[in-house]
């Protein structure tokens, strides 16, 4: 709704200069709206490095220290605007609303991540639909599926080897006992024989 002729100063109202004369605007009459579309990421960091926004971002378990930053344009009263945040696969809930547009992880473990911001602007209406970004910390490869079923495959090699090792040994020390076993009996045999 556009009001003319009432020009007492009023903060909710704004006074607009146009080719046809002057306006005043009274933002009260106005319907809040959505502001999905206001907000949006300002910056990304990884380790305090600029990145950008790629999708499924995939980073080394070294990269765990992750910035973002945010904003919601408010034309009205952007010193109201607030947010909060949520990284899911760290966080188990919202944190508190705050007017602080930036946040920082640091020490991540490996993992899959969401980091979901939403904003309220001045007339206290909420996004709805928080802003989404995505990304992926990658474990060492000590840590991976598959070096784990490296160094178990050839622990077990190591371990039926030793084993197969020891029975060659035993089996060859066990011939070598019957062989002096039988030269030992062929021996007192004989003496036995020469004494008869």
């Amino acid at each position: 709704d556009i009001v003319f002729g009432d020009w007492s100063s009023d903060v909710c109202s704004s006074d607009l200069g146009t080719v046809k004369g002057a306006i005043r605007f009274d933002w009260t009459k106005t319907k809040p709206g959505s502001n999905d579309e206001l907000l949006h990421f300002t910056s990304l960091k990884i380790n305090l490095r600029q990145r950008d926004f790629t999708k499924n971002l995939k980073l080394s378990h070294s990269e765990n220290g992750v910035y973002f930053g945010f904003n919601s344009i408010c034309l009205t009263d952007a010193e109201r605007v607030m947010y909060q945040f949520m990284l899911r696969g760290a966080d188990t809930e919202w944190q508190p609303p705050t007017r602080q547009n930036f946040k920082n992880y640091s020490l991540l473990p490996p993992g899959q991540y969401t980091f979901m911001v939403k904003a309220c602007n001045n007339l206290g209406v909420w996004s709805k639909q928080p802003l989404e970004f995505s990304f992926t910390i990658k474990p060492p490869f000590y840590k991976t599926w598959w070096f784990i079923v490296i160094c178990i495959a050839t622990l077990t090699i190591v371990i039926v080897m030793v084993v197969l090792y020891r029975e060659q040994k035993l089996k060859l020390e066990k011939a070598i006992l019957e062989e002096k076993v039988k030269e030992r009996t062929a021996e007192v045999m004989q003496k036995n024989a020469e004494l008869a």
